[in-house]
């Protein structure tokens, strides 16, 4: 006896679905992690998609133009392929705070960020480094 339709129906997404994982192919990429590009970071779909993933891409560019490959499936935008750290270090260079992430020198301007909430407004942090503590983005207190 013939299987009805609506079966068949019912049936077939499931099929085109598993079809999808075991030959990958609803994903654009197939790689872990991230990894440079030129001057590019390049991440294969989101931290919990598995299918339909496509290259989402960042273009490293201002304080951080170089892109780097700190291991196997870790990039990122950095200062520079030479400034080369350890440990968690970070410091103050006027309103720019670098620290060490993964072996190399990463800059952020106090000057940018943004509150979060309604209104944001950049420009209201500063680069300092709380008694015994790291140099980050904070707030000046009134």
């Amino acid at each position: 006896m013939p299987y009805p339709r609506a079966t068949f129906a019912a049936i077939a997404p499931l099929l085109l679905g598993l079809a999808c994982v075991t030959w990958s192919g609803c994903n654009d990429c197939d790689f872990l992690g991230t990894r440079c590009a030129g001057n590019v970071v390049e991440q294969c779909g989101g931290v919990d998609q598995q299918i339909g993933r496509t290259v989402e891409r960042t273009t490293c560019q201002g304080l951080n133009p170089v892109c780097v490959q700190a291991n196997e499936t870790r990039a990122l935008c950095a200062t520079s392929a030479s400034a080369r750290c350890t440990g968690s270090s970070s410091r103050c260079e006027g309103n720019t705070v670098v620290e060490c992430k993964d072996g190399f020198e990463v800059a952020t301007d106090c000057s940018q960020v943004k509150e979060a909430g309604p209104g944001a407004m950049a420009g209201l942090y500063r680069c300092s480094a709380l008694p015994g503590g790291p140099a980050d983005c904070h707030k000046p207190v009134n």
